[in-house]
């Protein structure tokens, strides 16, 4: 799924950078470092960094992140809790899955290893070592975003949710709304 906004033209930097973000973590190691030409008399150097990918709540401008607290689920065992930061930290970089075939994705945490997952059942965000059918998720473009970012809705394909933020709170809800958004950064 590839989705860049160059219909504003006021944006069109941002979007050729994340453009060049998008590719360089899709190829993942082949391409480390890459020079963009932005002017006819500016190059700049965009250096993507190969430890995953950090999601940006778009409405509070937090970075989902581990807490480092860890809880025992009686049916699933050992699971990390999640929050949203103020800034990027260790536990706010999440390596890319992709299941062959499929649009369903698993998030891997870069510091943990812990899988991204939701319990529909105790509304709940964690992530834990293994993956089973409540850590699939489904990636979809913000096709409403024209900031030139890389804007997505994350799809808990288990629980049926849309990852979202309410009163500072992680959370999954039914319906899609502009509280559901994230920048891929």
């Amino acid at each position: 799924m590839l989705w860049i906004d160059f219909r504003n033209p006021d944006n069109f930097e941002q979007s050729v950078e994340s453009l060049v973000k998008e590719i360089t973590a899709t190829c993942g190691d082949k391409v480390a470092e890459v020079a963009l030409k932005v002017t006819s008399n500016e190059t700049k150097q965009l250096v993507v960094p190969q430890k995953g990918r950090a999601f940006i709540h778009i409405s509070t401008n937090k970075y989902l992140a581990e807490t480092g607290e860890v809880i025992t689920h009686w049916g699933s065992g050992s699971r990390s809790t999640l929050t949203v930061r103020d800034t990027a930290e260790d536990t706010s970089f999440w390596i890319q899955e992709s299941q062959k075939g499929k649009e369903i994705v698993l998030f891997k945490n870069y510091h943990s290893q812990g899988y991204l997952g939701y319990d529909p059942n105790g509304d709940f965000i964690y992530t834990k070592p293994d993956h089973y059918g409540a850590e699939e998720w489904i990636l979809m473009t913000d096709e409403t975003d024209d900031t030139g970012k890389r804007a997505v809705v994350i799809f808990a394909n288990y629980g049926k949710r849309y990852l979202t933020v309410r009163d500072g709170r992680l959370t999954g809800v039914s319906d899609v709304s502009t509280d559901c958004r994230w920048y891929l950064h």
